[in-house]
């Protein structure tokens, strides 16, 4: 029997656990620790446009959201992506949008980006090497 890989993510688990998501207190402290630790690493400005790739509902970016410029807020999980998209709503947010993306099978935006974030994300794709690769040709050359 021959096991073949995933060539994409799969999301349902994450559309029905969208709406409690934030409800856990291990999440909120992962997103806000490595929010600091991006802060303690990188330089962060208002024109740096950021693909936070996985996003969630925010959890990593919400943090970051007043010290950067575009943040494109990309997820394969619908629900999360309407969780996402109401905070921002809530929260008057101007320098997020929310995108339904799966690089593995989506073709990658066309801009490139200052920075690119996840958080707990990798561990569920497939094919990092692809993830990577993408990641790399999708940001900015320096």
């Amino acid at each position: 029997m021959t096991h073949t890989q995933p060539t994409q993510l799969d999301a349902s688990h994450f559309d029905t656990q969208a709406r409690q998501w934030d409800d856990n207190p291990v999440f909120r402290e992962r997103g806000l620790q490595i929010a600091e630790a991006i802060r303690e690493a990188v330089p962060l400005h208002r024109r740096m446009s950021v693909l936070d790739y996985g996003c969630g509902t925010g959890l990593l970016s919400f943090p970051l959201k007043d010290e950067l410029g575009a943040i494109l807020m990309a997820d394969s999980s619908s629900g999360m992506l309407e969780v996402v998209a109401g905070k921002i709503a809530a929260q008057g947010v101007n320098n997020m949008t929310p995108m339904k993306l799966d690089l593995l099978v989506d073709p990658p935006p066309a801009q490139r980006f200052d920075l690119i974030v996840t958080a707990m994300t990798l561990h569920h794709v497939p094919d990092t090497d692809t993830i990577l690769r993408i990641f790399h040709d999708r940001l900015q050359p320096g």
